[in-house]
């Protein structure tokens, strides 16, 4: 997996907290809740979300982990 797969699309960080939102798309928690605070619609797809539910990307989170494992 690259390094590029494991980065938060909004601020180009690696996520600490991977979890999918409304539109499909997997953000780091604490940046799509900032978001939230400003929009109503996806930072992707510039779509309205249909709520703000959010579910954990545990497969991502895991593979983030593995990841920095590899890099220490």
């Amino acid at each position: 997996m690259s390094f590029s797969t494991l980065r938060i699309d909004i601020n180009l960080d690696v996520m600490v907290d991977p979890c999918v939102a409304a539109d499909g798309y997997t953000y780091d928690r604490r940046v799509i809740e900032k978001w939230f605070e400003e929009s109503d619609s996806s930072p992707m797809t510039n779509l309205p979300f249909p709520n703000r539910s959010l579910m954990p990307n545990y497969a991502l989170l895991s593979a983030i982990m593995e990841w920095k494992s590899r890099k220490q």
